[in-house]
């Protein structure tokens, strides 16, 4: 029935499902083997996205391509958090990039509170054919951070929240955008809790940024000001064009 929806957004959870998704949220997620998680590339390789402390891979000097893989895991906007407090301890910082390349979304509040860091108010909001609810951020300044240049790198891999995010912060003036455009995926789902332990996540309402009509980026996905070809996972830190065009953005500043 899901399927038959057509919206490419709504889906299915199996009870196994939630419950790693659950540890997930907690960012309780075990490791075996090397201590990494990987995603496959189109080249049929493989890209490292999280390297798990204290394991063999941080052991081996592997290190993650992205920055915010995730808004699923509940932690994320604590290590983003301490990120920053570390970054500016000997004083501000000229410019900041956040890559959202691999950003597959995840909780709402958890997209806020990292939003909240780089400015603050009414953003929008969600709605439906009966509703509405604003999306308000609350300012958190940590070490100059509402004030930090920022530039963004976002591709066909951003969804949901983290276009939502990515959006945001360009429209409001917030941060420059590079990379690939995101291919529109900004609906809220609610949640619908079956008598066998599985769940349904229906599509229910579309986002509406500020000044701009309700599911405008459900259309267009986030354009970026500067478009830079290939995707993330055929470059290394040393050659990836979206690191380079983003430091140049902020040099030039």
């Amino acid at each position: 029935m899901i399927n038959e929806l057509g919206d490419q957004h709504s889906y299915f959870q199996s009870p196994a499902a939630i419950e790693e998704e659950a540890r997930a949220v907690a960012g309780q997620l075990d490791f075996v083997g090397i201590g990494a998680l990987l995603q496959n590339t189109t080249e049929g390789g493989a890209q490292v996205i999280l390297v798990f402390p204290d394991g063999p891979a941080t052991e081996a000097g592997l290190l993650p391509h992205v920055m915010l893989p995730t808004f699923l895991d509940e932690t994320i906007d604590d290590q983003v958090r301490e990120a920053l407090k570390a970054m500016t301890a000997d004083g501000s910082l000229d410019g900041l990039i956040l890559d959202m390349r691999t950003n597959g979304g995840g909780l709402g509040s958890v997209a806020q509170a990292n939003l909240g860091m780089f400015l603050g108010g009414p953003q929008g909001a969600y709605v439906t054919r009966e509703s509405r609810e604003e999306f308000v951020v609350e300012v958190e300044d940590i070490g100059g951070s509402q004030a930090v240049p920022l530039v963004v790198l976002i591709g066909p891999d951003t969804v949901s929240y983290g276009e939502i995010v990515s959006g945001i912060l360009q429209h409001a003036g917030r941060a420059m955008v590079v990379g690939q455009a995101t291919l529109g995926n900004v609906e809220q789902l609610k949640r619908y809790d079956l008598e066998d332990g599985s769940r349904a996540w229906i599509a229910s309402a579309t986002f509406e940024p500020i000044g701009l009509p309700a599911g405008i980026w459900e259309d267009t996905g986030i354009i970026p000001e500067v478009l830079v070809s290939g995707t993330w996972d055929e470059f290394s830190e040393a050659n990836d064009p979206g690191l380079a065009a983003a430091v140049e953005i902020l040099l030039a500043r």
